[in-house]
């Protein structure tokens, strides 16, 4: 039986978790903004990447259980973003990722790094082709435009990786080029593709609905 925390050692996990977005005990890490910043938006940025990195290297130093990533974000810097999916991609401990309110834009390729990848009852997915504006020289503008390029077909890779393995393309016995110019078309199609959690669970965007009968519960993946 775990022993019963004192008021001072449950106000220490508190702040935590509400300053350092981590509970170390049960090795849950809360990818969100930093809300002392103001920010109307719950954007993907560096003090997020930075929290993350940190509070992850920290956890895969204790142990190798299981982490739970609870994360709610509307996307954000795809640089910062990368960041963050490379520290829970590298992770030497397995990650479930579980998704609030919606998996958009950079948050729904932070989506594809988790081991298990899980969506809330009424959250979604929607996806899109990157954007940006530009001030400045005209040939930096046509660098700048050849990195954009490189970076959209990176993150097809990254959704492609995934993808493959979702129900409709593995019934379907598509190639990986049909998949991607499938997924590519989708988004230049609708320009931002929503999917409901059972078109995400199709299409290979995540893995499972919280709370359906083949998903992990929270307190199962605790008690491992």
């Amino acid at each position: 039986m775990q022993k019963r925390r004192t008021i001072s050692q449950r106000s220490e996990l508190i702040y935590d978790i509400h300053n350092f977005s981590v509970n170390a005990d049960t090795r849950e890490l809360f990818l969100n903004p930093d809300y002392n910043v103001e920010n109307d938006e719950a954007e993907v940025d560096h003090r997020m990447a930075v929290t993350l990195i940190k509070n992850i290297t920290f956890l895969n130093s204790q142990n190798d259980n299981p982490i739970i990533v609870h994360m709610c974000s509307c996307g954000g810097s795809w640089e910062y973003g990368l960041a963050i999916y490379d520290a829970i991609k590298s992770s030497q401990s397995e990650v479930y990722i579980i998704t609030y309110a919606h998996a958009s834009s950079m948050s729904s390729i932070i989506l594809q790094a988790g081991d298990y990848r899980i969506l809330t009852n009424n959250s979604y997915v929607m996806v899109h082709e990157g954007s940006d504006w530009w001030e400045g020289t005209t040939k930096g503008l046509i660098t700048y435009a050849q990195q954009a390029k490189k970076a959209n077909e990176q993150m097809f890779d990254i959704y492609l990786e995934r993808c493959k393995n979702g129900p409709y393309f593995k019934t379907n016995k598509m190639s990986d080029l049909r998949i991607r110019n499938f997924l590519k078309k989708q988004m230049e199609k609708k320009q931002e593709w929503y999917l409901s959690v059972e078109e995400a669970v199709q299409y290979g965007f995540a893995d499972y609905i919280l709370g359906s009968k083949n998903c992990p519960s929270i307190s199962d993946i605790l008690s491992v």
